[in-house]
Order: structure tokens, then C-alpha cells, then sequence
């Protein structure tokens, strides 16, 4: 029988990437499609990469194409195609190649929007005692508590000239303030009376303490300063709640059953360094004014750790 040439062979090769293994090779499919040289063509056979006697496949001419999955996209792959009229005397193999699959990474935007998720802790110093006046100098009296919370900030939402853009951070904090010390310093000392006061139950200890929650929102101007470096000055308001507490008098406890609500204005300027694209850490001295409480103005400053999510 007349050797069946095969060179003109139609191929198509159509490579689709499936799905990409975080720590190894992209995982591809590819399909390989094909027309016969002749209306007299039967049979058609091929192989991935190899042309082992025993491991061909063998197909009816109304087969013309074959898709195989999961093939490693680091590596060029090479099926080998063969076709016959009978099944039994087949042409020469022609070979189809398709070169390894590279998955350029994503280019991240900096200009896009993107939102940073921070925890945060700092230390916040509370005007109890009310502004003291003497002259023209002008003497606060702060007592100092730790406080902790979460902010999400907004970024990039509306862009303000080439480094400039405006934004929107809410957060929500808490701090444990003792009962009863309103008016005198507070230390670690006095959380450690505290605790020595509550027998060391954690239960009587923060039954001891004003638990307060903080909301606030705020809306900033963002300027970059350097590709890592990042200034956030913010202006806005926040809601504060004491919930009900009770603390120790001569070895008895006497329940302090109100809740506190208050509000005010709230400024802000946050440094942001970016330690990665996606990872930051910040500094951000905080001014709070409790409006309608001359003695509720206080100066926290909190550090926090954030990550990054790009829209």
C-alpha cells in the first residue's frame, strides 16, 4: 500500500491554563486538533511524548482531536500522530510540540483601590482631670490606659493629583479603664492592685474595670511619599460606651449599674511604612474631643500591624 505522508496534517493547538499549585508547577490541559491528508483515512493513533510500540492510542477518523489534562505547564509537551487506512500499516510519526506555559505574575496597580486590615494596640492618655490653666501656660492632667482595636481603611478611592488621594477608615477599640480613678493617676501599678483586690479572679477583675468600646470613622487625605512611605492626615467623629461595673470598698462590691455614652470629634495623622506590598505597620498619634465633657479630650497613640488587599 502507498505510504500515507502525514506532513500535511492540519494541527491546532489550544492551551488553556487550569489551575496554578502555590508551591509548584502551573497545572495546564492542552488539545491537539487534526485533519486527515485524505478521504481514504481510517484510523488515526497517537502519543504524549514518546513512541513506545505498546502505548499508543488508537482512533476512528471521526476522531480528530484530543485533550489531555493535568500535564505539568513548566515543560514543553509532544504528541505524536500517525494515520492509517486499514489499522494496521500506519505513516510515519509527525510530532506537534507546544512550549512550556509561563504565567507572567500579576503587575500590582498602585494606583488602584485597595483596603488595609489592621490590628492595633497603643497607649492613651485622658484629660480626666480637666485642663488646668495658670497664666498662659496651660497644664493637662492625663492618666494613661492601654487600649487595643481593629481599623479598615479605605484607600485610593478618589484620586487627588499624582501622589494625593482621599479615603475613609473606621475602627472599632476597646479599653478597660478602672472604677473609681477618675481623678487620680493611673499606672500599671493600679491594675495591679487590682488584681490583688480581686483575689486574682479574673472575673472580679474585669467586673472592676469601665470596659469601653470606641467607634469611630474617619475621612483622610492620603499623600505617598516615597513608594513604602505613606502619610494619612484624618478628620472625623466617634462613638464611645462604658459598660456597667463594679469595684471593691472595704472587701464588698458596690455595682456601678450605668452605662456611659458619649461622642465627639476625632483627628488623626498615620504614618504607614510598607514592609511588603501586601504587609504594613503604622504609627498614629490620635486627638479625641468629647463634646459637652471638657474633662472627656484625650492624646492616644497606637501602632498597628496591617495587610493589604488590592481591589
Amino acid at each position: 500500500m502507498k505510504k500515507i505522508n502525514v506532513k500535511k496534517v492540519f494541527v491546532i493547538m489550544l492551551i488553556t491554563i487550569l489551575s496554578v499549585a502555590a508551591l509548584s508547577a502551573d497545572k495546564v490541559k492542552i488539545t491537539w486538533k487534526w485533519l486527515p491528508t485524505n478521504e481514504n483515512i481510517e484510523y488515526f493513533r497517537y502519543q504524549l511524548d514518546d513512541t513506545n510500540p505498546d502505548n499508543w492510542t488508537v482512533v476512528d477518523s471521526s476522531i480528530t482531536k484530543v485533550t489531555i489534562e493535568n500535564l505539568e505547564g513548566n515543560k514543553g509537551h509532544t504528541l505524536f500522530l500517525e494515520e492509517s487506512t486499514d489499522g494496521k500499516k500506519w505513516s510515519d510519526p509527525e510530532k506537534y510540540s507546544v512550549m512550556p506555559v509561563t504565567k507572567k505574575p500579576k503587575k500590582i496597580d498602585k494606583n488602584s483601590q485597595f483596603i488595609i486590615a489592621s490590628m492595633y494596640g497603643g497607649l492613651q492618655a485622658v484629660n480626666w482631670a480637666g485642663p488646668k490653666i495658670k497664666g498662659w501656660r496651660f497644664e493637662p492632667s492625663p492618666n494613661f490606659f492601654l487600649y487595643t482595636g481593629v481599623d479598615l481603611g479605605f484607600h485610593n478611592l478618589v484620586k487627588w493629583g499624582e501622589r494625593s488621594s482621599l479615603g475613609v477608615n473606621v475602627g472599632l477599640g476597646y479599653q478597660a479603664i478602672p472604677v473609681g480613678e477618675k481623678d487620680k493617676k493611673v499606672n500599671l501599678e493600679t491594675y495591679k492592685k487590682l488584681w490583688q483586690n480581686a483575689s486574682g479572679n479574673a472575673k472580679y477583675f474585669f467586673e472592676s474595670l469601665y470596659n469601653c468600646t470606641d467607634l469611630y470613622f474617619t475621612a483622610s487625605y492620603d499623600v505617598d511619599i516615597l513608594e513604602w512611605l505613606r502619610m494619612e492626615f484624618g478628620l472625623g467623629a466617634f462613638l464611645n460606651m462604658s459598660w456597667p461595673a463594679r469595684y471593691k470598698v472595704n472587701n464588698k462590691f458596690i455595682s456601678n449599674s450605668n452605662m456611659s455614652i458619649s461622642f465627639g470629634t476625632i483627628v488623626s495623622a498615620r504614618t504607614t511604612f510598607f514592609i511588603t506590598d501586601l504587609i504594613s505597620m503604622s504609627v498614629t498619634p490620635i486627638y479625641r474631643y468629647e463634646i459637652g465633657n471638657e474633662r472627656g479630650n484625650s492624646l492616644s497613640l497606637q501602632t498597628s500591624l496591617g495587610f493589604r488587599f488590592y481591589k
